[in-house]
């Protein structure tokens, strides 16, 4: 600041300069520092807070300054479980399914703490047991058994693992090992048995599990014995002067193709034989005087009591001859060569042939030519 003084009309002037200083108006701050849980307010000079934060308001020569603290509440939720024999410390001891606890936290909140509690049941059980003998040693728990046991407590944990007491019995049963054998027709090959299949005769051991008695795991050996069946294709001819002729008990005025016949053989077996007949309107003489009986009645009274061929040795045609007889299964019971006697042919009650078919097979040669015969011979006493 410059003082000028005028003096003596302005003819003397006098120049003061000085430094004047101005002070600013001093400000009064006023902070605080209040904290509220999540759930309250703080009012902060007609302002209503909530959220944390720093606060200012100015007014005239003053500042009012908050820093506000939010602390927070809320909800704990627990969820567990617990076996019925004990208690669950959650503040106190609760044996409930659902609890609500009010409480306050460290920082002076009101907040809720919830438990969900699922409470499990120990149980006390008898339980009497089954085992396979070569399943043993049998472990329960930590129990071992390794043969029979009467009534034994043990402690254990049941299924949800809780502290239970079983009562427990042990019972033993063997195994069973056993073999069998059977016969079976070869038609019906092949065969499922168990687990296995048997083409041909043969030997075969399974292990049925569970199958057995009482459910005991066993090994069944099975041997097994095939019978043959028998598909027998028979043919014969015959001159139109010996019709009719008889075969396996049917009558044949003509020629037939594969005429079909089913028995049972001597093993017990399904059989089929197929039969063809041929007539021969064209034989020489020798061959039209052979005749075959179709029926022999061997008891002893002389008459047809043999097999025997008329016009074979009566008229001398074959020289060389071949006689073969079969039972119906297809075994031989008779074979001759060059038959020359009547003593010669089949004598069934001779050799004590069973009544029934029988099948002849006859063929001979000579100056006369060759024949050759196919029959059937009712035997019946």
């Amino acid at each position: 600041i410059k003082l000028l003084a005028k003096l003596s009309g302005g003819l003397c002037t006098d120049i003061l300069d000085t430094t004047i200083y101005r002070y600013p108006v001093c400000r009064v701050y006023d902070t605080v520092w209040p904290s509220i849980c999540d759930d309250s307010s703080y009012l902060h000079h007609d302002s209503l807070l909530i959220q944390p934060g720093i606060y200012r308001i100015d007014s005239d020569l003053f500042t009012y300054v908050a820093v506000l603290e939010v602390r927070p509440t809320g909800v704990m939720d627990t969820t567990m479980s617990v076996c019925d024999s004990l208690w669950w410390d959650y503040g106190m001891n609760y044996t409930s399914q659902y609890l609500e606890h009010h409480i306050r936290t460290t920082q002076n909140c009101d907040s809720t703490r919830i438990l969900r509690l699922t409470v499990l049941y120990s149980s006390d059980t008898v339980f009497p047991d089954t085992v396979v003998q070569n399943q043993l040693p049998r472990r329960v728990g930590n129990a071992v058994f390794g043969d029979v046991v009467g009534d034994t407590l043990l402690h254990v944990a049941n299924h949800v693992g809780c502290d239970s007491s079983i009562y427990y019995s042990l019972h033993v049963w063997n195994n069973v090992f056993t073999a069998y054998d059977t016969t079976v027709c070869n038609h019906v090959l092949p065969m499922q048995w168990g687990a296995g299949y048997f083409t041909h005769a043969c030997t075969q051991s399974i292990t049925l599990r569970g199958a057995g008695q009482h459910g005991v795991d066993s090994t069944v050996t099975l041997t097994m014995y095939v019978n043959p069946d028998h598909y027998l294709f028979f043919n014969d001819s015959t001159s139109d002067t010996t019709l009719p002729i008889f075969f396996n008990g049917r009558r044949y005025t003509t020629a037939v193709h594969n005429d079909t016949f089913y028995y049972i053989n001597q093993y017990g077996c399904d059989s089929v034989l197929h039969f063809t007949l041929s007539i021969d309107y064209h034989v020489v003489s020798c061959d039209k005087a052979l005749m075959f009986p179709n029926v022999v009645t061997p008891n002893g009274d002389g008459i047809n009591d043999r097999f025997v061929i008329l016009g074979l040795i009566e008229n001398d045609c074959y020289e060389h001859s071949d006689l073969t007889i079969y039972n119906r299964w297809g075994g031989i019971v008779f074979s001759q060569k060059d038959t020359y006697l009547p003593s010669q042919f089949w004598d069934p009650a001779a050799q004590q042939a069973p009544a029934g078919t029988y099948i002849y097979h006859f063929s001979a040669h000579g100056p006369h030519g060759t024949v050759t015969r196919n029959g059937v011979i009712e035997v019946v006493y």
